[in-house]
């Protein structure tokens, strides 16, 4: 399985979804905000990273974008507010794919797989 990065600010949302991958044999490190993801990705490489766009700081396409620039791992933006434009923006800016919360385990785990195949 694969090394994740979950940038999420919701901490019980990000502690349920690490629970999740880690059940599903994925290992997994969190961060709070961008800066803290552009730390860890410049550390470790992850294989993917799942972010919100809406997170505190720098805009969460800001965000995205400086992940993008930092690797070339696959990125899925989740967010409650996927309008057209953002999900169009998301896709333009390097994202793979964009989940809306609440996530559906079975959609995160077949984007999953395709995205670590």
């Amino acid at each position: 399985m694969g090394a994740l990065l979950i940038v999420e600010d919701d901490k019980p949302l990000a502690e349920t979804l690490r629970g999740t991958l880690e059940n599903w044999g994925h290992t997994v490190r969190l961060a709070e905000n961008a800066e803290e993801a552009f730390s860890m990705i410049s550390d470790t490489r992850p294989d993917l990273i799942l972010t919100d766009i809406g997170l505190p700081g720098i805009t969460g396409l800001e965000a995205l974008a400086g992940m993008a620039e930092r690797c070339d791992s696959p990125i899925i933006v989740i967010t409650a507010n996927a309008d057209d434009d953002k999900r169009t923006d998301a896709l333009l800016l390097g994202a793979k794919a964009l989940l809306g919360k609440p996530l559906d385990n079975r959609e995160l785990q077949e984007t999953l797989a395709k995205l670590l195949a």
